[in-house]
């Protein structure tokens, strides 16, 4: 018996070539994606944007191909009373308010001509009192619109849409003249998706049609199903930190990539007719996640780019501190249900020994333990990803606020950056030195000026984010300086680097953003911190203080130079 559901899953992903439905046009109009389809928060957002009080402009949802661009536009579409034609480019509608509304479905695919054409006429609407709301890629829509200008005014045109772009205020601005409102969906947080996206498709509804199929008794996708029904809220727990850790460290996957991979770890790319007898262990949703038959890899799924980003990540290679009940006292019983522990003691009689059977156990734990101790999950969380990144959690969540630990962490790891070693007790004030940036600190560092423990503070801000995207509220963390403000973000990696530098470890391939980063506070630090070296009383007589590395501790000599007799002297 065939359930088309199955099917429907299996177009979604590209493991066998034939996804057809990954693409949006094909997508919205099957019979399935009604069923499956997420409630953006953007939707409500845009549909307030066309039937409110706003004057006309042009409302431009742009982002990266799979970001559900065309499934925003649908249902916005939708909500407003019209209907989603698929095969059209551009279709004329009118608005609950009874203004006229072009609407441009992907304009990044079409022709050059038939691009300057469409926007030649829309941004004349505006002024006709007309809306226009379009979908564009990033790159197709700034060189379509500075093909628009002459060539004196294209630079200053194309720099105002990226600003736009990257601002993504929601907040409509003039450029060269026209209203332009543009939102990027790839700035919008996505982590919501996926969690909802499974409890579609695990909906008891789509697999009613089973429960009369002959191979009910064997069928890995129906086992796939009930294992995620029965276990979901750890589940959808661990998806949501999966993809908020691949997007805090700029790994953000689109809508597209993270539907194709829940698809195929339900299905592992097999129809109801592939279904044959196997062992419980295979095709394990768990293990086809990170792209893996059991303990074997399957080299084709991994080429997915979701799927191969989750395998980067490691996890399963990671050692925890619930290894002692996993792998040693393999207490199954008392971390799984009953029938997940049946099905790893079962696969347990002819793998134990395998190579990978550590790793199997580990991606079956994340997924399905049904562990309660709260200690034990926030344990999980710093050995499975980070130190910091649960706390982080919390703190742009808005569940806390930042306090002495984050303060200790930022002071501690400023004084390594600075001076090489971490702050001693008695020690108040940090150098603030210059050096040459070479990966190793100089012995000898001049000094321009110093910072006190308590010039330090980190602060949480509320962002925009919700306004566009809704939901919940975010907040994002940053350094305070002596009562200023800096404008770098303090960032889950930078956060990670601090604290490795705190307890010592050296990175030794430090990603170029995350040094950049550094860099950019180091350097802010320095313009608020600077002090003056000239003397007061004596403006020909200069002071220059260096920090000396020693074994023994360091030590700051101060250097007195008078320019007029070209003197020195050593205090």
């Amino acid at each position: 018996m065939e359930n088309g559901f199955v099917k429907y899953l299996n177009k979604l992903h590209n493991f066998n070539a034939q996804n057809q439905n990954a693409y949006a046009e094909s997508n919205v109009t099957d019979a399935y994606f009604e069923k499956v389809m997420v409630h953006s928060r953007l939707v409500d957002y845009l549909q307030d944007c066309l039937s409110g009080n706003e004057a006309p402009h042009i409302l431009i949802l742009t982002g990266h191909a799979g970001d559900g661009k065309t499934s925003i536009m649908y249902e916005v579409l939708e909500k407003l009373g019209a209907q989603f034609d698929p095969k059209a480019d551009t279709k004329e509608i009118t608005l609950p308010t009874g203004t006229d509304c072009l609407c441009v479905k992907d304009f990044s695919e079409l022709s050059d001509n038939r691009k300057n054409e469409i926007l030649s006429q829309a941004v004349s609407y505006p002024k006709q009192g007309k809306f226009v709301f379009m979908i564009a890629n990033t790159g197709p829509l700034i060189n379509t619109f500075t093909s628009l200008v002459s060539e004196d005014d294209r630079e200053e045109l194309q720099l105002n849409l990226i600003d736009a772009i990257d601002a993504s205020s929601g907040e409509i601005t003039e450029v060269h003249g026209w209203p332009i409102r543009v939102i990027n969906v790839a700035t919008v947080d996505n982590t919501y998706f996926a969690p909802q996206f499974l409890d579609k498709i695990t909906d008891p509804s789509l697999w009613s049609v089973c429960e009369d199929c002959p191979k009910k008794a064997y069928c890995h996708i129906l086992r796939n199903c009930k294992l995620i029904q029965e276990n979901h809220q750890q589940v959808e727990r661990f998806l949501r930190e999966h993809y908020t850790w691949l997007a805090e460290y700029n790994n953000r996957l689109t809508i597209r990539s993270i539907t194709e991979q829940l698809a195929f770890m339900m299905t592992g790319g097999n129809d109801c007719e592939d279904v044959v007898e196997r062992e419980p262990d295979a095709f394990l949703f768990s293990n086809l996640f990170f792209g893996y038959y059991g303990t074997v890899p399957l080299r084709r799924a991994q080429k997915l780019l979701s799927i191969h980003e989750a395998c980067e990540c490691n996890y399963d290679a990671k050692k925890l501190r619930s290894d002692e009940e996993l792998l040693i006292h393999r207490n199954y019983r008392s971390l799984f249900t009953e029938d997940v522990a049946s099905i790893i003691e079962s696969a347990e009689t002819k793998n134990w020994a395998q190579q990978g059977w550590t790793e199997f156990l580990h991606r079956t734990y994340f997924f399905l333990n049904c562990v309660a101790d709260k200690e034990q999950k926030k344990r999980d969380l710093e050995d499975v990803f980070s130190e910091q990144f649960g706390r982080y959690l919390q703190l742009t969540r808005g569940e806390m606020v930042p306090n002495n630990l984050e303060r200790q962490l930022v002071v501690q790891a400023l004084c390594v950056l600075y001076t090489g070693t971490p702050i001693l007790e008695e020690d108040k004030d940090i150098p603030i030195t210059l050096s040459r940036e070479s990966g190793l600190l100089q012995n000898v560092q001049m000094v321009i000026g110093k910072l006190r423990r308590e010039d330090i503070e980190v602060i949480a801000e509320k962002t925009t984010d919700n306004v566009i995207g809704g939901g919940e509220e975010k907040y994002r963390l940053y350094l305070v300086v002596k009562g200023e403000r800096l404008r770098t973000q303090l960032t889950l990696p930078l956060m990670d680097y601090f604290n490795d530098l705190r307890q010592g470890i050296i990175p030794t391939n430090v990603d170029p953003q995350l040094s950049h980063g550094v860099e950019n506070i180091k350097a802010q630090i320095a313009q608020i911190v600077q002090e003056d070296m000239s003397d007061k009383d004596d403006p020909d007589v200069y002071t220059i203080s260096m920090n000396v590395l020693r074994n023994s501790g360091n030590r700051i000599y101060r250097v007195r130079i008078n320019r007029k007799d070209h003197t020195m002297g050593e205090s």
